[in-house]
């Protein structure tokens, strides 16, 4: 089945080319120039992904975001950004974005995400329980005895891939690798492992969850 992507970017030359190598690709591409106009369009359209640059009139792409998750809209958003600091990713991230694509980029790489972003967009699998503990993939909603945990990008993923795992020792490499695409660490990589794990235990500490969250010292974590 063709694969429908909407393309919300207020930069009319950024946009044709984007939306030309989209279609070069076979996909179908629709384009909306300003936040409130794409914000109907995911609606209206059901998309199968959204590209969403972040600073846009009538409504940027943080709010468009979250506007969209409020409303439960699952679709994968893939975030563009022009902005380069840590903290403005970790924004569009939390407020429901996928993956994100600092400027300028490649067409390469965009279309590298745009599969892998349509891939993992799949059906199946996209509910892990444990005990009382019930994580919704496509929704990025943790919820245990009916209450919302509230996790970052990062936490959600890393609690994601340790119970994908459970039982099974994952290492810092993995972690970094899966997490934050890392793929050649370093001594300060590492440490944000152990801090985000930090993170993460103490978020599920008063559902008595983050007892299970174990160091295997010399190895890594593992889920048990």
């Amino acid at each position: 089945m063709v694969k429908k992507i909407l393309l919300v970017e207020d930069d009319k030359k950024i946009s044709d080319l984007v939306k030309d190598s989209l279609q070069d690709e076979g996909y179908v591409v629709e384009q909306s120039f300003d936040g409130e106009d794409g914000y109907f369009k995911i609606i209206e359209n059901q998309p199968d992904l959204v590209i969403l640059d972040i600073m846009m009139p009538k409504m940027n792409g943080y709010k468009l975001c979250a506007k969209v998750r409020e409303i439960g809209i699952v679709t994968p958003i893939l975030m563009l950004t022009a902005k380069s600091g840590e903290y403005d990713v970790e924004e569009g991230l939390d407020t429901g974005a996928n993956d994100y694509l600092k400027k300028p980029f490649s067409m390469v790489e965009l279309l590298a995400r745009v599969r892998k972003l349509l891939k993992n967009d799949e059906p199946h699998n996209n509910i892990l329980e444990f005990q009382d503990l019930k994580i919704d993939i496509s929704a990025r909603k943790v919820i245990c005895n009916e209450v919302e945990i509230k996790l970052t990008r990062q936490e959600f993923d890393l609690l994601t891939f340790l119970l994908r795992n459970i039982g099974n020792i994952v290492a810092k490499s993995e972690l970094l690798e899966e997490v934050w695409e890392i793929l050649y660490p370093t001594e300060e990589d590492d440490n944000k492992v152990e801090v985000y794990i930090g993170y993460l235990r103490k978020k599920l500490k008063p559902f008595n969850l983050h007892q299970h969250v174990n160091t295997v010292r010399g190895f890594g974590y593992r889920w048990d």
